[in-house]
């Protein structure tokens, strides 16, 4: 059967949703793990910000955040 695949927009949001999902949970992770690293003191808030693409002051701030 050789039919036309349809995409409904509830079917593309949902894939969508998932995406999004999906590259919020690695930039956390990526996150958690550069806090790690410098609450460990094996890497610089300077260098820590660098790699997330943030500032110093946000990085710290999000930092702040995680620790509690």
């Amino acid at each position: 059967m050789g039919g036309k695949v349809l995409d409904y927009e509830a079917k593309r949001i949902k894939s969508e949703g998932k995406l999004e999902g999906r590259l919020e949970g690695r930039l956390e992770g990526k996150l958690e793990m550069l806090f790690d690293l410098v609450n460990d003191n094996l890497l610089s808030i300077r260098d820590a910000a660098f790699r997330a693409k943030l500032t110093e002051e946000a990085f710290k701030e999000k930092m702040q955040s995680y620790n509690g």
